[in-house]
Formats: structure tokens, sequence, C-alpha cells
């Protein structure tokens, strides 16, 4: 793993905290707990596993990176689904939004990395 999942994880952590204060602040919505609760814990897992990489100078290999982005762009859609259905707050939008495109980033990262030719 690069540092960019360092990145993309902390971002992840970090919405999922301000999701806990501004999104399912009032604990009563299931849905929006739910899928607060798993971008935090999706992102601490991305971030914990991105610096185990660095500490043993791992690399993700590229088609594992594709699967991540691919769950993140699924965690994205469904939070626009679920959280951000009304799209009337613009915490809900902001969160969902952040989640959608840390996975265009990293399947597209991905992507790019399998297609483009080996320097050797």
């Amino acid at each position: 793993m690069s540092d960019k999942f360092l990145w993309i994880g902390s971002l992840l952590a970090m919405t999922g905290l301000y999701g806990f204060t501004a999104i399912a602040d009032d604990l009563r919505h299931v849905n929006e707990l739910v899928a607060v609760s798993l971008t935090f814990l999706f992102g601490i897992t991305v971030t914990l596993l991105a610096l185990r990489a660095k500490r043993r100078n791992l690399r993700l290999p590229e088609s594992k990176s594709i699967w991540a982005g691919a769950a993140l762009i699924l965690f994205g859609v469904l939070g626009f689904g679920f959280v951000a259905d009304d799209l009337e707050h613009p915490a809900e939008i902001v969160a969902c939004a952040v989640i959608l495109m840390s996975g265009l980033l990293i399947l597209f990262s991905a992507w790019r990395k399998l297609r483009l030719p080996s320097a050797n």
C-alpha cells in the first residue's frame, strides 16, 4: 500500500467521525447510524492496513485496490440511497460524496496502473 491509502483511510475515518456529529447525531435513524459506522470502520481498517504495509515495506496488489475502490463506490451509492436520500442536508451530501469520490480515486488509480505497461 502506498501513502494514498493512508490518506484515504484517514479521510474516511474523519468523515465517519464527522458523520456521528452531523448526520447520525440523534441516533434515531438506523440507516444513518449503520452508514456512518461502516464508513468509520472502513476508514480505520484502511488506515491500519496502510500503516502496517508501510512499516513492513509491502505493497497491496493493484487488483485488490480495485476491489477496495469498488467497495467504496458501493458504500457511496448506498449512502446516497439511505442517508442522503432527501438531498436536503448538506452534511449528508458531503459525507456520501467524499466516500464515493474516494472510491473513484482508488478504482481509477489502480485500474490505470494495471493497464499501463511496465517500464522493464
